[in-house]
């Protein structure tokens, strides 16, 4: 693929051009970036929930013995 066309996603090298107007790397990068902080937040509210649970247990633990 030539580096001149304008509706296609083109990679010359390692520069990116312009596609539709907006640039085609950057888009990508802040798409990434947002599913990566979504995946960080699902993990951190899921590790929260585990210490939670941890917590009673040892509770439980204390209690029955």
């Amino acid at each position: 693929m030539q580096c001149t066309g304008w509706l296609a996603v083109e990679k010359c090298g390692s520069e990116w051009k312009m596609v539709n107007g907006r640039n085609e790397k950057k888009r990508n990068a802040t798409r990434s970036a947002r599913r990566k902080e979504r995946e960080n937040v699902a993990s951190v509210e899921f590790h929260e929930e585990r210490s939670v649970h941890s917590l009673s247990d040892q509770r439980l633990k204390a209690y029955l013995e």
